[in-house]
């Protein structure tokens, strides 16, 4: 490793195992960004050590930048050796901080599709209905069909409840797509021929790739395919967040966290939420943490209605459509970032940071109540 450091001047990032498509995307992006924002050349990139990349039209991709040592054995003896060779300065592990919204709002994009990707992706969505001038948006969610860790389903939401979602992109003359290597439940039967389930097809790896990006928006939850629109700078909705103290990572770009309810069914205000340790996890673990905390006050998440899914969609419209967002709303958001999201001493945001994202408008006036301090 020595030599090869020397050889090369390039340090050694052990991304690890990379078999979930969050960690292959977001990971070696972070470089790509700060290499940009530093001001420097994509040949001070580190060589990253990796294993098992679960998207290999995407890792390929960035075989374009880095130098990539994809072998398991190799990338467990660097995993194992970073930590106790620090002093060496061999390795560099400033991956581990990516959650870093100033970064993904000022520079980007990280990657862009080349000429025979754009001409196999239009034949591709000319497969399944969509025409080089026709617009489609994204539609995900994550549920235990693709990954079953019941520490951490409360990451979990289900995708029937987002069609009225669905349908005000399709009402605007575009195409709702839902994506998805693995569902619980298919959208086969919506009665609407401009929503289009590709999860009942065989699945591709490029596909999905494509898809993320080229459409109009993303809308997403919290599940690691929303890093790869992110790679091309398009605009990443999110709803169901989890924690309820994440977040995305674009500035101006709205989302919505799980609501937080009483036995009953009945929802709690966010300050019930916090003083009772639902805020104070770190965001990688914070959805462990957050359950438990809930369950020991008798508390528990709710899903995002139709109608909160509905407003995402609007309000990600506005933004688009370059409509200012609605004013009434902006002390709600402000406080929630402010209240909330800068609660924990761990928390990697803070209070008045302009680049942090904003939870939706119409979020923060429907749920008005659930904002008092």
């Amino acid at each position: 490793m020595v030599i090869v450091v020397t050889v090369t001047g390039r340090k050694i990032a052990p991304i690890g195992k990379v078999d979930h498509i969050g960690y292959l995307a977001q990971l070696p992006e972070y470089y790509l960004r700060l290499c940009e924002s530093e001001g420097r050349d994509r040949s001070s990139l580190p060589i990253l050590v990796w294993r098992s990349p679960c998207n290999k039209p995407l890792a390929d991709k960035f075989h374009e930048h880095f130098i990539i040592v994809d072998a398991p054995i190799i990338s467990v003896l660097v995993d194992s050796a970073a930590p106790y060779l620090r002093l060496f300065r061999l390795f560099d592990q400033s991956h581990l901080y990516y959650f870093q919204p100033k970064l993904y709002s000022t520079t980007g994009p990280a990657l862009t599709l080349n000429d025979d990707e754009r001409k196999i992706g239009r034949a591709m969505l000319a497969e399944i209905g969509i025409g080089p001038d026709d617009w489609f948006v994204c539609f995900h969610n994550r549920d235990d069909a693709y990954y079953a860790n019941p520490a951490q389903a409360a990451r979990n939401s289900d995708i029937r409840l987002a069609v009225t979602a669905m349908e005000e992109v399709t009402r605007r003359g575009g195409y709702a797509i839902r994506m998805g290597a693995k569902v619980e439940h298919s959208l086969h039967d919506t009665g609407n021929p401009r929503i289009i389930d590709i999860t009942t097809r065989p699945h591709s790896p490029f596909l999905d790739y494509y898809l993320c990006a080229n459409c109009r928006f993303f809308f997403g939850t919290s599940s690691g395919i929303v890093m790869v629109p992110l790679l091309f700078n398009v605009p990443v909705v999110t709803a169901n967040q989890m924690p309820v103290h994440a977040m995305t990572m674009q500035c101006g770009i709205p989302y919505a966290p799980k609501l937080i309810v009483d036995g009953h069914g009945r929802p709690v205000p966010y300050k019930i939420a916090r003083d009772i340790g639902v805020f104070s996890g770190e965001i990688c673990h914070g959805v462990f943490e957050a359950a438990q905390a809930l369950k020991r006050a008798g508390l528990t998440f709710q899903e995002n209605s139709p109608e909160d899914l509905r407003d995402l969609v609007l309000d990600m419209f506005d933004v688009l459509e370059g409509r200012p967002p609605l004013g009434e709303a902006k002390p709600i958001q402000d406080r929630f970032r402010d209240e909330f999201l800068a609660y924990s001493p761990k928390s990697l945001t803070h209070r008045g940071d302009p680049y942090c994202p904003l939870i939706g408008a119409r979020f923060a006036l429907r749920h008005a109540e659930l904002f008092d301090l």
